[in-house]
């Protein structure tokens, strides 16, 4: 099993996103990890857009649920905007004081 690295980043105002490279596309899209459709509709607007599962997630060995219907963009780095789509998944308690997030599965 191999093992890729992506930023993450938490945004409460975001739906979740991935932007990725080709190659990482590639590389996720042949060990089952990430799921490709293309579709017409985004969230009610006629927008042609990729969505994308993101499949067998963790965070420091533990694993976290997969993120459905995310937005997906090619581009040049490999960045994870975790929105609602990851954070509907969990309670989360924000202490920006000592800048953590704690997850509680529903």
């Amino acid at each position: 099993m191999t093992t890729e690295k992506i930023t993450g980043a938490f945004d409460t105002g975001n739906r979740s996103g991935l932007i990725i490279t080709e190659e990482m596309k590639n590389r996720l899209e042949k060990s089952g990890n990430l799921i490709v459709e293309k579709k017409d509709y985004l969230y009610g607007i006629n927008a042609p857009y990729l969505s994308c599962t993101l499949r067998k997630l963790t965070f420091n060995n533990q694993p976290l649920e997969d993120i459905h219907n995310i937005d997906l963009k090619i581009g040049d780095a490999n960045e994870l905007w975790l929105g609602y789509q990851f954070l509907k998944n969990y309670v989360s308690a924000w202490d920006y004081k000592n800048k953590t997030i704690t997850l509680l599965k529903r």
